[in-house]
């Protein structure tokens, strides 16, 4: 069994309140929500290579490119929500995306944000 750390559950925590600041800016989730209910995208959210895929992501950036997405919480955790996620089997189930194509997003945003 995996262990959380309070970095960890920061990061869950994080995820859940976007989703209900902005249920409408995730349209997968809330089909998700809508289908299996709110319990379920809970668990969902907390599942821990989510939330590791988060945490490597914002490690791997290094400063410069990470105040583009600070703060934290209302900045980055939106866009990775929005861009580094995929429901891998339709809706119950969810997955980040792989580092690589991560990289790309970011490398990306940075090109459009300049």
């Amino acid at each position: 069994m995996q262990m959380f750390t309070s970095g960890d559950v920061e990061i869950a925590q994080c995820f859940w309140e976007e989703y209900l600041n902005v249920p409408k800016a995730f349209p997968a989730l809330q089909a998700i929500q809508e289908k299996h209910g709110t319990g379920q995208l809970r668990l969902l959210l907390r599942h821990y290579p989510l939330i590791h895929a988060c945490e490597c992501l914002w490690q791997s950036m290094v400063p410069d490119t990470q105040q583009h997405f600070v703060p934290f919480d209302w900045l980055f955790i939106p866009w990775f929500l929005k861009n580094c996620i995929i429901p891998t089997d339709g809706y119950t189930y969810i997955e980040p995306i792989s580092e690589g194509q991560m990289q790309e997003k970011v490398k990306n945003f940075l090109q459009h944000s300049a």
